[in-house]
């Protein structure tokens, strides 16, 4: 039995960084020892020693231990606190096994720094206030040393600013020391890709902005990024070096008349424009020649007043280009809707209609509105010949461009019952040889319409309660969609239109809504993007590779959305977090490991 006594003596030796003392202690004991304990207050002393015992048997090289016999341990100990609830104990012993937990998370080789975020990172969030003192530096260090083996520097040293005083002159050290390793690396983009040949994190900072990100976009060819956030700022930079080009301001005051709060970038297909969609159906284009705004296309949207009265919020004008950039689609939307502040009008008809316009001349091909309809889904065919429109819960239209007319109807598209998913979703898509529309139906289906009308339609049901939340299709016409279940974890399904039934291809964490999928088979990359986390997975196999989500970066629950461009070429992500724009690496990486 482990007495007071002795449980003092272990914390001293652990503040004087003297683990060889430490581990001399215990390195005797059997299963028995640890589990020998007169009441909880007991056991509680008995998980704080183990705690330790099992951290310092990690540090000295003792994995195969740890993972074999001294953690089953600790859990056995935990697992009897709640078998045995006494309120005064409950905290500190659940406190002890997740950090704990963590701890054996962020040793391990590989470390999943996420992982380690999650577990650590959501406990500090929860009970910053009633964690212990010495539990809260050993919860900052390892959760500093996760984000170094990712490479996220940035995020590293940020926790360490923030770390609270300590008694422990080893710990008061080490932490210093690991705040200047992390100051002899440069963490800007800038400053890092004058070097090549260097070593360098996996994430850099390339510039803050002055409020919160609304949007960020990479230039097809990889040359340029562009950052706007909701004062109106837009900034453009070159991607080679990070050299900041323009900063453009001239709707600064338009973002704060409109309260803005939502914002969408779009490079033109020759990478020659930036369309800019803000809100109240306006949408700026720049030359990118000058670098300047150019040009503007302006179309009847709702001011912030209309906004409150319709229950929607964050509007803004989604814009996208055809394959060739011949022509322009404008559809003003908004990405919220609060279904409680509903007045019981109709859908607001600026949220029903759409425009085609040619890009190059600026003249208006047709527009059309739906009545009470509010359009939340729209694709080019790859050949610019035909335009589909989704309505929500309602139909699926197919236009020919060149006549204005619609084609195809059908009345059972697909409605995402989220409120933060009322914006333009991609649950439609063509083939690549334009002769097939495939979509999600609202009977939890994915349906397959022949363009030229020469083939029944192909329906396969995806099973209820799933929703299909993403579409893609990939070189070989094969549909890639995510299915989302509110009470289970999240599907990834693939199928081939010959197929009888879709395949399972990988289960997603949690009840995860994929709003993207992006496939480049040229690199095996398969791309799942949802409202918080960008993943990287081998196509062939699925296997994740890489995650870039900021919500654990410092692992606030107040921060909800971040915003994505991925440019596989370069090997490269753009990260707009809160005033962060950040730029993210995933092809040959050279870690800065620590220490070196």
């Amino acid at each position: 039995m482990i007495t007071k006594e002795k449980r003092d003596l272990v914390y001293q030796h652990y503040s004087e960084g003297s683990f060889d003392r430490l581990s001399m202690m215990f390195d005797s004991y059997m299963a028995a020892d640890w589990l020998d304990y007169v009441d909880q207050a007991g056991r509680l002393i008995h998980m704080e020693v183990l705690s330790l015992y099992i951290e310092v048997s990690l540090l000295a090289g003792s994995v195969h231990r740890v993972e074999s016999e001294l953690f089953p341990l600790l859990q056995e100990l935990y697992k009897r606190s709640t078998e045995h609830y006494v309120y005064e104990y409950e905290s500190v012993a659940r406190q002890l096994f997740e950090i704990t937990e963590g701890i054996v998370m962020a040793l391990q080789d590989p470390c999943d720094g996420y992982d380690v975020m999650q577990q650590i990172g959501s406990l500090l969030d929860r009970e910053q206030e009633k964690i212990q003192p010495e539990m809260y530096i050993r919860a900052i260090y390892y959760m500093t040393l996760a984000n170094i083996k990712e490479g996220n520097l940035l995020d590293a040293l940020a926790k360490l600013q923030k770390r609270p005083s300590t008694k422990s002159s080893y710990w008061d050290e080490k932490l210093k020391d690991m705040e200047a390793w992390l100051g002899e690396h440069s963490l800007l983009y800038a400053d890092v890709m004058q070097f090549p040949s260097r070593k360098r994190a996996a994430l850099l900072q390339l510039t803050r902005m002055n409020s919160w990100i609304g949007d960020v976009a990479i230039s097809p060819d990889g040359s340029l990024g562009a950052v706007m956030d909701f004062s109106g700022q837009l900034k453009l930079f070159r991607m080679q070096d990070g050299m900041e080009l323009a900063v453009l301001t001239d709707y600064e005051a338009f973002f704060l008349e409109e309260k803005a709060m939502h914002v969408r970038l779009v490079f033109s297909p020759d990478g020659q424009f930036l369309a800019v969609g803000m809100a109240v159906g306006l949408v700026a284009v720049v030359d990118i020649q000058r670098l300047e705004f150019a040009r503007e296309f302006r179309y009847p949207g709702l001011d912030w007043e209309q906004l409150i009265s319709n229950a929607y919020y964050e509007e803004y004008t989604h814009v996208s280009f055809s394959a060739s950039g011949q022509y322009i689609l404008i559809i003003p939307t908004a990405r919220s809707y609060d279904p409680q502040g509903d007045d019981g009008f109709p859908i607001p008809a600026e949220y029903g209609t759409f425009y085609v316009l040619n890009f190059v001349t600026g003249d208006l091909i047709f527009k059309h509105t739906y009545s009470d309809r509010k359009i939340t889904a729209s694709a080019f065919s790859p050949d610019e010949r035909f335009l589909a429109i989704g309505l929500a819960g309602k139909e699926v239209e197919l236009w020919d461009i060149e006549r204005g007319q619609p084609v195809i109807f059908r009345s059972d598209f697909v409605w995402l019952a989220w409120t933060h998913r009322m914006g333009m979703n991609q649950t439609l898509a063509f083939t690549h040889n334009s002769e097939w529309l495939v979509y999600a139906t609202h009977n939890s289906e994915i349906r397959a319409v022949h363009v030229a009308g020469h083939h029944s339609d192909v329906i396969r049901p995806l099973g209820k309660p799933y929703v299909c939340s993403a579409i893609a299709m990939d070189s070989q016409d094969r549909v890639l969609m995510a299915l989302c279940n509110y009470s289970s974890t999240s599907q990834l399904h693939r199928w081939g239109m010959g197929d009888k039934k879709t395949e399972a291809v990988c289960t997603l964490d949690h009840s995860r809504d994929i709003h993207q999928i992006i496939i480049d088979e040229t690199r095996n990359q398969l791309w799942l993007l949802d409202e918080t986390t960008a993943e990287l997975r081998d196509y062939s196999n699925s296997r994740r590779l890489r995650m870039w989500n900021p919500y654990y970066w410092f692992y606030t629950r107040g921060v909800l959305r971040h915003s994505y461009a991925i440019h596989s070429k370069n090997g490269q992500i753009f990260v707009g977090y809160q005033d962060h724009a950040r730029i993210g690496f995933f092809e040959q990486i050279q870690e800065v490991e620590y220490g070196s």
